[in-house]
């Protein structure tokens, strides 16, 4: 495989976990310019990997997304003095015969 500045981590790692008797990087440490380094020297290939491994490309996930605005917006309402909620809250919450936190099952239906 051949490894660059500019590749990202994600697409180093396919690269590198795809071969079948053996994986092998090569890195180009010679180009038009660097992003490293802007003096003369060009960057060395530990410096281009390491640039490599600090790049992801990737997207966050779903579950990290929404983890994250859940968070986001448990602190606002904390900022805000509206959490947690009051003790009084979850005795006020709607219960079915199901439980505190199960819809109720629809007539007919038998386990």
């Amino acid at each position: 495989m051949i490894a660059r500045e500019g590749m990202s981590r994600e697409a180093l790692y396919v690269g590198l976990t795809r071969g079948r008797d053996a994986n092998h990087a090569y890195v180009v440490t010679e180009s038009g310019h660097s992003e490293i380094h802007l003096a003369d020297d060009p960057p060395t290939g530990r410096q281009i990997l390491e640039a490599v491994l600090r790049s992801p490309s990737s997207e966050a996930s779903a579950t990290n997304m929404l983890r994250r605005l859940q968070a986001e917006h448990l602190l606002s309402l904390s900022r805000a003095g509206h959490w947690p909620p009051a003790p009084d809250a979850e005795a006020t919450r709607p219960t079915s015969a199901a439980g505190p936190h199960r819809p109720p099952r629809p007539p007919g239906l038998t386990r």
